[in-house]
């Protein structure tokens, strides 16, 4: 079920590449069939997505989410969500935006059945570094229902240069039993058609061990093939990898296949295809094989840039 758990995060709270644009409360992005990584960055967007995730295991009727997605820029943006996990809801409401004067609030409450209710509100300030790169601090404070709450102070940085970009972020809590975070994110393009990355996160628990993700986008003509390479899987001591491809059919439709292994469990295969409506707008669909530790799963997402 871990397993479960952790691609619905992915697909759904991240809803971007690799990694998500940083700030006090996550800026959300363009859900992705693949792990795509890059060195751009995301134009205003709005997006609705539905995702469904069958368990594995008996007796258990596994996820669906519902969510729809505004996004100006990484600190001026709304999303809701609506689903289940195992017949308990989750709703979830989050949102920034950034003032004239480069103050920014940020607020997140998710209304979850089956780990609790939670509040969170983050104001902070955005410092320019230039055209788009900046660097943000905030105070965070979180209220959840079946705990006490909580303050840590983030930092967030992401940076562009000619051929590369490099994010970072920073969590320290101010109560001892929350753990200090850091995360280094560079991704460098070092030929027209290849992009580079890794992502190195440091988290101080009782192991205090790092863990580390590679890998690459390599776009030939009409191909778009990503990889990824991780060790310390989720600090959980396992090894994940991946291996993408879409291939350009026509002008508008692409089709493609993944396939993923973590260590202890099956090979998963997957395969995806993605719709062009027009220059701005497109259509995605994954669909996730049963194995014996992961249900099947489909996306469909509409996406358009405005």
């Amino acid at each position: 079920m871990k397993r479960v758990l952790v691609l619905a995060l992915a697909l759904v709270l991240t809803l971007t590449t690799g990694i998500v644009a940083m700030a006090a409360i996550e800026a959300p992005g363009e859900t992705c069939i693949d792990w795509e990584w890059g060195i751009g960055w995301d134009d205003p967007f709005y997006e609705f997505g539905f995702l469904n995730i069958d368990s594995p295991v008996a007796g258990e009727d596994g996820i669906w989410h519902l969510w729809g997605t505004y996004y100006q820029n990484d600190f001026t943006f709304a999303q809701v969500l609506f689903g289940e996990n195992n017949d308990n809801s989750i709703n979830a409401l989050r949102g920034s935006y950034l003032f004239e004067n480069n103050f920014f609030v940020g607020a997140e409450f998710v209304n979850d059945d089956s780990n609790g209710d939670y509040f969170r509100i983050a104001p902070g300030y955005r410092f320019s570094l230039g055209e788009r790169s900046y660097a943000a601090v905030s105070v965070n404070f979180t209220d959840p229902d079946n705990g006490d709450s909580y303050t840590y102070l983030e930092g967030n940085v992401r940076y562009w240069f000619d051929n590369a970009r490099i994010q970072g972020h920073l969590y320290i809590p101010f109560d001892s039993d929350y753990s200090f975070e850091l995360l280094i994110h560079p991704s460098f393009k070092i030929q027209d058609n290849l992009i580079v990355g890794a992502i190195l996160e440091y988290i101080e628990d009782e192991t205090e061990e790092i863990s580390v993700i590679g890998g690459c986008t390599w776009m030939p003509e009409k191909f778009v093939i990503d990889t990824i390479l991780s060790f310390n899987y989720e600090h959980v001591d396992q090894t994940y990898f991946m291996v993408g491809g879409l291939y350009q059919l026509t002008d508008q439709f692409a089709f493609g296949a993944n396939i993923d292994k973590l260590e202890d469990q099956d090979t998963q295969f997957a395969i995806k295809a993605k719709y062009a409506l027009n220059d701005k707008a497109n259509l995605k669909f994954k669909y996730d094989f049963e194995t014996d530790d992961a249900g099947d799963a489909i996306l469909l997402t509409y996406f358009s840039n405005f």
